[in-house]
């Protein structure tokens, strides 16, 4: 009895599903895949079963997907539209999108039956309940979104290539190259995408998913010169990066704290934020302000050139005076260098006003190199180390982390090479102290600096000039490592750590070195040393500050 309901049941749902095909049968052919789907196997599991027929269909042209957990499957096409749109309906319109759907009651249809009861570990087996489609085969699947789909392999490699900052067109061709059969789109890759950032999100806001990265990957540098770049206005706010964070003088301040156990930084290079310069003057007093000289260019750039119209060689011309101005050496030079200037562009009086009064007269002394090289800035005068920052945090973030990973390994390589490497024209006695110790650079800042001698080279960079070198290039004697700054000799990653027991040297102490330098020297050298001397002791002739 309960056999013959069965077979009617089915032979009414065949009646059924066959109605649906001949509503399309005047527009295909129909093929019976009875054959390619009928199978005596029994299949371990569900998904194994699912995973045999999903692979079948792909060969033949054809999407399946499961239309109910215990188990029905059917093609992609199968069922109606569902959806508000009216047939006919104009999609077109002011916050309107144009939809579509894929549904034409394809009536092809296989199920899965389990082979016992639900709690006995036995097979499946598959079973063919109408084997035509009432649509043609799939040419290819590209724009099919089952099989574009991505597996837990190519997320991961999407992972992995977004975290290298690797475009998404760059990453859908990775795909694609890896797998030939790839079907994903470019819009699968950026869904891909934010759900990675999503999960990696957690529900976090914008601020606390950057800090907790940067206590993540416990950032510290050497605190020797700070660079800060605002990224002024360039992101999605509209605002200085600091500025969004709240405050600036908190900011600076939470810095502080971090770095606490570090020296305090020699100079801070910036650009012109005034916001952050004033605060910078609250929480470091001591730390000399510099200016990023590519940030002054590009403001110049913007305001200038439009002041020689067609000239576009006189134009050329006032870059390179510009340029020629601000790495003057001494105060003399650069006022001699500016009256030249102002007599070459005499044309020009807007450009020499923009330049004189915007950057010369009040920020001189944080730009041009005679004022400058009178702060130990290590060789630092730009803060553009990030470019465009334009997104969130987490995009900005993921930029900084991804250039610092590059800018450490190329240091990391630099120290070793240092350690381990020593180049032949360093083979000579006056170097046997240093090789291996100090930084490559340290040594090629000392080769010039035998060539050309302008003294400066103590104060910028720590390294002793050729006039206090003098003694050992006569007597061929090597150069104390004594004499080279802790930066040069610091071939780590590890942060400098600030102890209790480090102490300033004396006044007697100093007196001293400057004693070392001075005696050995030339009339013309022993004059720019007293004058340097003099600028210390009668600050009131000068315009040299000193903090108190």
């Amino acid at each position: 009895m309960e056999d013959s309901k069965v077979e009617e049941h089915k032979e009414v749902r065949n009646t059924v599903l066959c109605d649906r095909f001949s509503c399309f049968s005047h527009l295909i052919s129909p093929l019976d895949y009875s054959y390619e789907f009928t199978t005596h196997e029994e299949f371990a599991t569900r998904e194994n079963l699912v995973t045999w027929v999903r692979e079948v269909g792909i060969r033949l042209g054809m999407i399946i997907t499961v239309k109910r957990p215990y188990v029905v499957l059917v093609c992609e096409r199968a069922g109606v539209y569902r959806g508000r749109k009216v047939p006919g309906q104009d999609d077109k319109g002011k916050g309107k999108r144009q939809t579509w759907s894929k549904k034409c009651e394809c009536p092809f249809e296989l199920k899965g039956q389990k082979i016992g009861m639900d709690d006995e570990e036995v097979g499946w087996v598959l079973t063919v309940e109408c084997s035509s489609h009432n649509h043609s085969d799939f040419e290819n699947f590209q724009g099919h979104l089952y099989a574009g789909r991505l597996t837990s392999e190519e997320m991961a490699l999407v992972e992995d290539l977004s975290n290298a900052l690797v475009k998404p067109k760059a990453i859908l061709s990775s795909l694609k190259l890896k797998n030939p059969t790839n079907a994903s789109l470019i819009k699968t890759v950026y869904n891909a995408r934010q759900k990675i950032q999503f999960k990696e999100n957690a529900g976090r806001t914008q601020m606390q998913f950057l800090m907790m990265k940067l206590s993540e990957n416990n950032y510290f540098d050497y605190p020797y010169v700070f660079v800060m770049d605002c990224t002024y206005k360039t992101n999605i706010y509209g605002l200085p990066f600091v500025e969004i964070v709240d405050n600036y003088v908190w900011a600076l301040k939470s810095l502080a704290k971090v770095m606490e156990s570090c020296p305090r930084p020699n100079c801070i290079v910036t650009d012109r934020e005034l916001s952050l310069m004033k605060a910078i003057e609250i929480v470091y007093p001591s730390s000399q302000q510099l200016l990023c000289r590519w940030h002054v260019s590009k403001n110049i750039l913007s305001n200038c050139k439009k002041m020689f119209k067609t000239n576009n060689d006189k134009w050329k011309d006032f870059e390179s005076d510009w340029a020629s101005l601000v790495d003057q050496e001494t105060e003399e030079s650069f006022h001699k260098e500016w009256d030249i200037m102002k007599t070459n562009f005499v044309d020009y009086p807007d450009a020499l006003t923009y330049i004189s009064y915007s950057w010369l007269d009040p920020y001189k002394e944080m730009i041009v190199l005679a004022w400058t090289n009178k702060h130990r800035h290590l060789g630092t005068y730009t803060s553009n180390r990030l470019g465009n920052s334009m997104g969130t945090f987490v995009k900005i973030w993921s930029h900084i982390d991804n250039l610092l990973m590059h800018q450490h390994t190329k240091i990391k390589a630099s120290f070793e090479k240092s350690k381990n490497t020593y180049q032949h024209s360093y083979k000579v006695a006056i170097y046997n102290k240093l090789r291996g110790c100090v930084s490559l650079y340290a040594l090629e800042q000392l080769k010039l600096e035998f060539m050309s001698c302008i003294c400066d080279i103590r104060t910028t960079h720590g390294l002793p000039c050729a006039h206090e070198l003098h003694g050992n290039v006569i007597n061929r004697t090597p150069i104390s490592l004594d004499w080279i700054d802790p930066y040069w000799k610091h071939l780590s990653m590890e942060p400098m750590i600030c102890t209790k027991d480090e102490h300033l040297p004396t006044d007697a102490e100093e007196m001293e070195a400057w004693r070392a330098v001075f005696d050995p020297s030339d009339a013309k050298k022993r004059v720019q040393l007293l004058m340097k001397l003099r600028e210390i002791t009668h600050r009131e002739s000068n315009s040299l500050i000193i903090n108190n």
